[in-house]
């Protein structure tokens, strides 16, 4: 969590922390609010009355601070690869994982097409200035996507450079000379850090790759992107886990809803090798699996759009041949497939906000969003009364009856009265004479 004036450089309370031991600098009066209390066991800025940082606004590198988020803020707002929430992130040349000392990450607008149609932007921070202003590294490029494409859309025979689109000058290349994509690949990035006592940048850059062989220039791409729209992230349609027996076979259509603009590129990965399940265009998947595929096994559905994405994982769980359990037999009769879309237990087939299963439980119809435990009507019989429950077939379901005459507290006494197994769902209550009554129904574990 920020405290607001963190942005702007605000510290801890100099008059009750002191100097720091980490910093040379300490901690500064002038980066101080001008009023802290102790709350919550420490020295915090005051906010129970007025207060203000006033050293801070008029402090001799405000212009330059804000000028810096200015230049971030701008860069973002120009860039449809940084508003995306497409992201890689880069592991270091000589380590071959992570760089704990400095941030980097690649922003882009699709995985594995070419930077010569799309925002490609290379992020690197700082993460610790303060120990050392001039840090530098080198980065992995050659990450590819299943189809062995470049995951940036660095294309070997093409000739590349770059730009600061976060700097004073975001439109003056960094490298004397262009490099080939084949280099990139094999050698990665270098980003360094250039020491700027008036802290107006230098520790946070962007740099966007531009692709020169496809006439890509250091202005006529911020032209290409200027206030670029933003398409809205495809979603994928709620996935249910699943159970399928060995040589059935499980198929359903994966739904995605996007933007009429949006071009989505739809996949599947699984842990278990795809020899008897397939995703086919396009959005099909089907799995007949084999005898020696029993067991739990996890698949994600991806969708990936132009400037976002959306994910579903899911586990299909292959169980021995065996006949169709109850729910199975159940659901097939009432025009399910419980297989297939939306036809799982957990699925909600007829959108009533009840799944399958609980309408199986309750014995509602489930391909009627009108119909599910209910009280449909009540009936008296001298003093005893019937609760007449929405049922839809004589297959037998057990319900437990509660009952209430009373608040206890700060709600209602509730007591069981019984369990009753009904097959046309009116349920008896002998005795009812209590000028107040209140019911309700819940269902033990299904048959």
């Amino acid at each position: 969590m920020m405290f607001y004036g963190q942005e702007m450089g605000a510290q801890n309370n100099a008059g009750e922390y002191g100097a720091r031991t980490d910093f040379a600098d300490g901690i500064s009066p002038n980066n101080n609010f001008a009023r802290y209390e102790t709350n919550f066991g420490k020295s915090i800025p005051h906010f129970k009355r007025y207060n203000h940082m006033t050293n801070i606004w008029n402090a001799a590198w405000a212009a330059d601070i804000r000028a810096t988020y200015g230049r971030l803020n701008a860069a973002r707002e120009n860039s449809p690869a940084l508003r995306s929430q497409q992201n890689y992130f880069l592991d270091d040349s000589t380590s071959g994982v992570w760089n704990p000392d400095i941030f980097a990450v690649a922003k882009f607008q699709q995985p594995g097409v070419s930077a010569a149609t799309q925002d490609v932007v290379f992020a690197f921070i700082n993460n610790n200035f303060r120990a050392n202003y001039n840090r530098a590294g080198n980065f992995k490029l050659n990450a590819t996507n299943t189809a062995g494409a470049n995951w940036f859309g660095i294309q070997p025979a093409h000739a590349y450079n770059v730009i600061n689109i976060a700097a004073t000058n975001p439109t003056t290349t960094l490298w004397e000379t262009n490099k080939l994509g084949s280099e990139l690949v094999a050698n990665g990035i270098y980003v360094g850090f250039q020491s700027n006592a008036t802290w107006s940048g230098g520790q946070a850059q962007f740099i966007r790759l531009l692709d020169i062989t496809a006439g890509m220039t250091a202005t006529n791409v911020n032209d290409m992107f200027l206030n670029a729209d933003r398409l809205p992230a495809p979603v994928i349609a709620t996935i249910s886990n699943r159970t399928v027996a060995v040589s059935n076979t499980l198929a359903f259509a994966v739904q995605v809803t996007q933007d009429p603009a949006d071009t989505v590129v739809l996949a599947c990965a699984s842990t278990l090798a795809p020899s008897n399940w397939t995703f086919t265009a396009p959005n099909n998947f089907s799995f007949t699996p084999a005898a020696d595929e029993t067991g739990v096994h996890t698949f994600l559905f991806t969708a990936t759009g132009q400037d976002g994405f959306d994910e579903e994982l899911i586990t299909i769980t292959v169980t021995a041949s065996q006949e169709p359990t109850p729910y199975e037999q159940w659901a097939t009769a009432a025009g399910l497939d419980p297989q297939g879309a939306n036809g799982a237990p957990g699925d909600n087939y007829d959108g009533d906000g009840f799944t399958n299963e609980e309408e199986y439980s309750a014995d509602t119809d489930p391909t009627d969003p009108s119909s599910f435990l209910q009280f449909q009507n009540l009936s008296f019989s001298g003093t005893d009364l019937n609760l007449v429950l929405d049922k839809d077939s004589a297959a037998p379901r057990a319900y437990v009856i509660h009952a209430a005459r009373q608040l206890a507290g700060n709600g209602w006494d509730w007591t069981v009265l019984g369990t009753n197994s009904s097959t046309n769902g009116i349920l008896p209550i002998n005795n009812a004479t209590n000028p107040v009554l209140m019911f309700k129904i819940t269902i033990p574990a299904a048959p």
